[in-house]
């Protein structure tokens, strides 16, 4: 059989008609004119024709100044579709590409520019090598902090929009007396000079370089040709620097066309204003919206009032600019949630609903957030309901990538190197990330995402290694730790102008911009988070000098643009949520947007949106015995059928819990595991019974190999040495570099363990023994059972149980002395569960931290033995002592001691059957916390 091809050419695109504001903006052949339009009001469109429309007429170029990156491709792409031949006159760029080439006319081989990130790294590595004696002693206390810095940083860019030099802050600080302001001049001088000695220039000082070229009539020309025409899209986030550069370039120009949205003016903190047009100006109010929603625009109506008015535009433009007039019906929500966690889900849950009831595609969803903070909740309900995300890359702090934080990690650990940078390669190419991110990325759906973003950050840990690559290679290792744990501004990553596709998009408010989508959730509108008034207290003081103040009205102004921004970047659907409890609630925003509000039950049954969630209520179905018999049938028919394809449909692989069991048929449980039960009972229960939790494995190796070799009484240190070195290569750490640093730790821990066993006093009687025992208690007696590292006997024939521990952190002495695995183990001891010891008396137990140094010893808590203290003097509680259970059990001075207390309390628990969740100082650190239903912990 022949198989035959044919190509055939698409259809090709129409090119948008225009209405009548539009066909107005696109006859435009003379003088300035202003294009006012809210979002979606076709103003980059009539922008774009009217260039088109100049070049067939004969002007000889068209100078087009997009928003942004992604803009400025997307407009150079519609050029070269549709009008290829005027492609080559019709120049599209931005305002930081355009200063670049007009640089590059006097200097073929400029300076690379300096990201926001590396500008801050770069202001805090003078800081810190500069003399406590070239400050005023007021700022001894905070010159080193990250805020100081910050301010700095803020300071210099306002002082090179004002133009102001290095010499002039000098001169003013003079002028003033103010010795501050003289060591700010020196500062900015020397900040100026390391970024020429390196070769790379700020966004304001590139802005500073071309604004003085243009002043040149050679250069003028050079970037716009005599009877050229000038667009500017976007006017409305142009600050004083950018406007100035505008300015020179529209003289002699045939036409000036600039379009705004001012009520999206949402760069007010970087200086961004509405550019100002001769007195001869005209204005054109685009008001028809394509992909507006009516019920949005009526929602957003109290915004609008509210807001503003910019100056230097007639008042009847404005109001007439408002009223936009919608293409469709669309619909708004406002919905509040009972906490953080459970708005988190309500979000995660309506894209999924939304996804597969409405058929709109993930990447035509988008959740907008007050600030970066709160992308990780998000993120993390959105993965538990199946539903991917997509964050761009400029809005996470390197710090906050784990990937870097292990190869940080990693170079801390020394060797020996050329570089920074040399290191860090070959620390990259030993760890086997590559490959496995690779191939992650080949696999596609969410992990190809989290693959994409791990590599992104690399790249840019490694952009960033290669500016301390002048030191040597320890200076320099430390000066990157130091520069990525206080970097307060995120990396532009490589890819951080695409969004992925096929993904809902995660991202703030400031940085949708122009986007738009068919769903949008508005999150988090909450008081202290949206808005977010607070006024920033400067620790330099530069009233006089450059302007940094904003009024708390200014502020709140600004806030509300940013709201109406976010509301109205949807084409259909908006849903606006906020939490109401007792830390937080709904925002005066939230209450002015006109809409009926819905409560969101976290507690009310969802709808099965999710593979997973299907399985589990086949499951819940197929084991609930008050079912109708038919039901169950069918339930077990179905996983039957799935278990074939999905390995978590078949009974191997299912969790199962048997009937509650009485006291006395009670399995024996650990010491340790009481002290997890009556934590979080939730947490015991998935980690015990349900062996849920993902362990380190090399930890648990790293320790036990460690209790291993101490067990024996007479090693010699050198001989344990040995012993560890030749048994290291059975543990397994990824990635590999990993296991150098760790081989480091252990020596440190055998060699504190021997330098305590040289200088104790003690006889060590027994090592690694077994215990198992009956606990007699007021409801019964519950089996216990555990593994004494070290029983120690004293001068005074009493014992002591010694546990080494091989964790990172200790707790203090008061967590100490209410220690119950230590606690339960001096009650084995004394209740004669050492069958050869019999019932002896104990002194004490000691918790051993051997990786802790002290000295040249571990790091020892002491506990008191049950017979100096039966009872804490200060007892903490047991929160999970409420109500009936409470009641069961009772306070400590009702048992024989406080370990008889927490035992009863854990076999109580466990008679019941019953493990809620409690939220805790250790919900930090547990591996099921983001589907905790406790209420602080999803807080």
């Amino acid at each position: 059989m022949t198989i035959s091809y044919r190509l055939v050419r698409p259809a090709p695109q129409q090119v948008h008609t225009l209405n009548p504001a539009q066909s107005q903006v696109a006859d435009h052949r003379q003088g300035e004119l202003l294009v006012m339009g809210g979002a979606r009001t076709g103003k980059t469109t009539a922008l774009i024709h009217a260039g088109v429309s100049s070049l067939e007429r004969g002007v000889p170029q068209v100078l087009f100044i997009a928003s942004s990156r992604r803009a400025r491709k997307e407009d150079q792409s519609w050029v070269g579709q549709f009008y290829p031949h005027l492609v080559s006159r019709f120049r599209v760029t931005t305002f930081y590409s355009l200063c670049l080439s007009v640089v590059k006319i006097d200097d073929p081989h400029p300076p690379s520019l300096l990201s926001a990130a590396r500008q801050d790294s770069y202001v805090r590595q003078i800081l810190a090598g500069q003399d406590d004696q070239e400050w005023p002693q007021e700022f001894a206390q905070v010159r080193r902090t990250v805020p100081f810095a910050s301010n700095l940083r803020e300071i210099l860019a306002a002082c090179q929009r004002a133009g102001l030099s290095p010499d002039d802050v000098r001169q003013l600080g003079i002028d003033q007396s103010r010795d501050d302001w003289v060591c700010m001049g020196d500062f900015y001088q020397e900040y100026l000079d390391i970024l020429g000695l390196a070769s790379v220039v700020d966004y304001p000082e590139l802005l500073l370089r071309a604004a003085a070229l243009l002043t040149r009539e050679d250069i003028l020309t050079a970037v716009r040709p005599q009877g050229s025409m000038i667009l500017l899209d976007d006017s409305h986030n142009v600050d004083s620097a950018q406007e100035e550069i505008f300015s020179a370039l529209t003289d002699f120009s045939t036409a000036v066309i600039i379009t705004a949205n001012p009520d999206s003016a949402v760069f007010g903190f970087r200086g961004a204003r509405l550019p100002g047009l001769g007195s001869d100006a005209s204005t054109i109010c685009l008001q028809q919206g394509y992909g507006v929603a009516e019920a949005v625009e009526e929602a957003c109506a109290n915004l609008k009032r509210r807001i503003e008015l910019p100056l230097g535009v007639p008042v009847e433009s404005l109001e007439k600019y408002r009223c936009l007039i919608p293409d469709r019906t669309g619909g708004v929500e406002k919905i509040l949630c009972p906490d953080r966690g459970a708005e988190a889900a309500f979000a995660a849950q309506s894209l999924r609903r939304a996804h597969l009831l409405e058929k709109i595609p993930y990447e035509n969803m988008a959740i907008l957030v007050r600030s970066g903070a709160e992308f990780s909740r998000f993120a993390q309900a959105c993965q538990l309901e199946g539903v991917p995300v997509t964050i761009s890359g400029d809005e996470i702090q390197l710090k906050s990538e784990e990937i870097v934080t292990l190869l940080l990690d990693g170079l801390a650990s020394g060797g020996h190197f050329e570089s920074v940078s040399e290191a860090l390669w070959d620390l990259w190419k030993s760890s086997g990330w590559e490959e496995l991110l690779v191939a992650q990325i080949e696999r596609g759906g969410v992990e190809a995402l989290r693959a994409h973003r791990s590599l992104d950050a690399v790249v840019a840990l490694f952009a960033l290694a290669s500016s301390f690559s002048d030191m040597s290679t320890a200076a320099g290792v430390t000066a990157l730790i130091e520069s990525v744990q206080s970097q307060e501004v995120p990396e532009d990553l490589p890819r951080s102008s695409a969004w992925a596709s096929s993904a809902v998009r995660l991202t703030t408010a400031h940085r949708a911009g122009s986007g738009c989508w068919s769903l949008v959730i508005v999150a988090g509108v909450e008081d202290g988070v949206w808005p977010a008034t607070g006024a920033v207290h400067p620790l330099l003081s530069v009233s006089g000098l450059v302007d940094l103040d904003v009024d708390r009205s200014q502020r709140l102004n600004a806030e509300r643009k940013l709201f109406y921004t976010g509301c109205s970047s949807t084409t259909d659907r908006l849903v606006v949520t906020a939490v109401d409890d007792e830390e937080h609630s709904p925002s005066v925003f939230f209450d002015q947007l006109k809409a009926d509000i819905g409560i969101f039950d976290a507690q009310a049954p969802s709808s099965v949106m999710s593979r997973a969630h299907l399985i589990g209520k086949l499951k819940q179905v197929l084991v609930d015995e008050g079912a109708h018999p038919g039901l169950r049938q069918a339930a077990g028919d179905r996983l039957a059928a799935m278990s074939h394809k999905y390995p978590s449909a078949h009974p191997d692989n299912w969790w199962a819990v048997g009937p509650h069991q009485e006291a006395e048929t009670i399995s024996a449980i650990s010491a340790s595991g009481i002290e997890d039960l009556l934590t979080c009972p939730r947490r015991w229960f998935l980690t015990k019974r349900a062996a849920a939790e993902r362990r380190n494995q090399a930890e648990a190796e790293f320790g036990t190999l460690i209790h291993t070799i101490c067990q024996d009484f007479d090693q010699s240190l050198d001989v344990m040495l040995e012993s560890l070195e030749s048994r290291w290569g059975e543990l397994e750490f990824s990635p590999a570099w990993k296991s150098l640093p760790q081989l480091e730790q252990a020596r440190g821990c055998l060699i504190r363990f021997d330098e305590r066993r040289r200088r104790s006093d003690r006889e060590t009687v027994f090592c690694e023994v077994g215990v198992e025992f009956l606990a007699d208690l007021q409801a019964g007696s519950l089996r216990l059972r555990g593994r004494l590292d070290r029983v120690e006997r004293d001068e005074n024939e009493r014992f002591w149980v010694v546990d080494l521990k091989t964790g990172k952190t200790a707790p203090t002495a008061r967590e100490g002395a209410n220690h119950i695995q230590m606690g339960v183990y001096q009650l084995a001891l004394a209740s004669g569960a050492i069958e050869e010891l019999g019932p002896c008396e104990v002194a004490g137990a000691e918790l051993v931290y051997l990786r802790l140094d002290a000295k040249g010893l571990p790091k020892v808590v002491v506990q008191p033995s049950l017979d100096a203290m039966p009872y804490l003097d200060t007892d903490p509680g047991l929160p999970v002592l409420t109500g009936e259970l409470g009641d069961e059990v009772g306070d400590q001075y009702q048992h024989e001691t406080w370990v008889h207390h927490r035992i009863a309390a854990a076999g109580a628990i466990l008679r019941r059957g019953e493990f809620p969740a409690l939220a805790s100082s250790s919900c930090r650190g547990c591996s099921f916390r983001a589907v905790c239903p406790a209420k602080k912990v999803s807080s």
